[in-house]
């Protein structure tokens, strides 16, 4: 599991995926699983792709101009 605190240190990127994940460290490149979760609010509008997210996490996301795909 990443966070949404996690994602808002990546510095203006268009999309994040799972290079970038894998690239900023956040992920090990083995990893089976990847989910976003809501740990905290979105200070940027993330745009994510490839990656599980949680219903809160999701909905916070998009509520910041963001989306999921």
């Amino acid at each position: 599991e990443i966070g949404i605190k996690e994602l808002n240190r990546i510095d203006n990127l268009a999309l994040i995926d799972r290079d970038v994940l894998v690239a900023c460290g956040l992920i090990k490149a083995d990893a089976k699983k990847i989910k976003v979760i809501k740990n905290a609010e979105p200070t940027k509008a993330h745009a994510l792709r490839g990656v599980s997210v949680s219903f809160g996490a999701r909905s916070a996301i998009e509520k910041a101009g963001g989306s999921v795909e």
